[in-house]
């Protein structure tokens, strides 16, 4: 009997989707398991398997739905009803997706397939990828369901060898490019992401997840506006995508068209979609307006998003750190040390603070009336709008250009 073939949509349901959450994000859906398991939960149900997480779990018979901050800590604990005495089989999105049906009776791809944890289908998924019955786009998808599960583990470097593998036997499956280019951008490699992201377009020209992954990269590697170009693209199938609504906001403030990017914060904001934000994921896109606000020349503005972001959020070191800057574009520059050092000591890393800093300690040391430079609220000289662009590959010249959008 012939090995029934999945073709290509048991390709698309290997893909993942991606984690557009910044780096500093301390935990994954297993850190979190591992953490709440030991806490004694049980029947962990994940609704959002990004941080901030939502999901339900059990504890001492009773249910509870959570809200998991992006350092593991329960931020919010609801008690929903009494646990079922047989548990749940209901699958989280994290899971690989399914595999495609093989001859062999005795196989069970399901743990390969269907299970919730990566540690289970790791091996499931060896064991499924070895037996010399299957097809070649089903061992691809077998090796593309490891890489994923490896990927949620942090197992990044066998992860990229899954995919590659995977990528050999259905070079044509743009979601194992997609898969492998965020694994390259989680470890900052750039360019080599976007090479990804680039392949699965030109395998699929209208695929979201490539055009905001290459996004996210150029973003990464400097590159605002090819990442506007991209983001505005992704935004032509997916209009109301609060995500790439967010990431075009990043883009045009990366870019310095600041009003582009207040516009796009506040577009976020008042969305029906925001009703589903954490208060802390809130506190940060008032942050971040805030701080489009102080380039604009605007500190009424940026402090009254900056206080409510603080009364979200008050242990985020990104809304201190804004709320450093906006103390010092007021010349409440005690105040402005007190919150930089304070973010500091929650991330050491967070540059806004590290800047905030110098630029402080250089105004103690300046001799009377020498200039120290520009201020972080100053106002730039104002700019015309950026003209909006769009990725377009071109088949005649093989690669991908910006082109103003039609």
């Amino acid at each position: 009997m012939a090995l029934v073939k999945a073709g290509f949509a048991v390709g698309a349901l290997v893909f993942v989707a991606l984690d557009w959450t910044t780096s500093v994000c301390a935990h994954g859906v297993e850190g979190v398991r591992r953490e709440l398991t030991g806490q004694g939960f049980e029947q962990l149900e994940f609704q959002r398997t990004k941080p901030p997480f939502k999901l339900d779990a059990c504890r001492d018979g009773q249910r509870y739905h959570l809200h998991v901050d992006y350092y593991g800590k329960i931020t919010e604990k609801t008690a929903i009803g009494p646990c079922s005495e047989s548990g749940s089989s209901t699958r989280d999105a994290t899971a690989p997706q399914e595999a495609a049906p093989t001859r062999g009776a005795s196989i069970d791809t399901s743990q390969c397939a269907d299970t919730a944890n990566p540690e289970v289908a790791i091996p499931a998924c060896t064991r499924l990828s070895e037996n010399r019955e299957l097809d070649s786009q089903t061992k691809a998808t077998a090796l593309g369901n490891r890489g994923a599960a490896r990927k949620l583990l942090g197992q990044y470097e066998q992860a990229i060898e899954d995919l590659a593998l995977a990528i050999a036997l259905e070079p044509d499956n743009p979601q194992y490019y997609c898969q492998r280019g965020e694994v390259l951008w989680r470890y900052r490699k750039y360019p080599d992401a976007i090479a990804d992201f680039t392949s699965a377009l030109q395998q699929r020209s209208n695929s979201v997840c490539a055009l905001r992954g290459r996004a996210l990269a150029h973003l990464g590697d400097g590159n605002a506006q090819q990442a506007l170009a991209d983001s505005n693209q992704a935004l032509r199938y997916e209009p109301n995508n609060t995500d790439l609504l967010l990431l075009r906001a990043r883009a045009s403030h990366a870019a310095k068209s600041y009003d582009a990017a207040i516009d796009g914060f506040s577009q976020v904001l008042d969305s029906p979609a925001q009703r589903t934000l954490l208060p802390s994921e809130r506190a940060v896109i008032l942050s971040e307006r805030a701080r489009a606000f102080l380039q604009k020349g605007r500190p009424a503005e940026a402090k009254t998003d900056a206080d409510a972001a603080l009364k979200l959020a008050a242990n985020n070191p990104f809304v201190i750190a804004v709320t450093g800057l906006v103390a010092e574009s007021e010349g409440r520059n005690e105040e402005a040390v007190t919150h930089f050092k304070r973010a500091l000591s929650i991330q050491p890393d967070i540059e806004i603070a590290q800047r905030g800093l110098e630029r402080l300690n250089r105004s103690e040391s300046a001799p009377p009336g020498e200039p120290i430079g520009k201020s972080t609220a100053e106002k730039e000289t104002p700019k015309p709008p950026a003209k909006e662009l769009c990725s377009r590959y071109f088949a005649n010249i093989g690669k991908t250009v910006q082109v103003p959008c039609e």
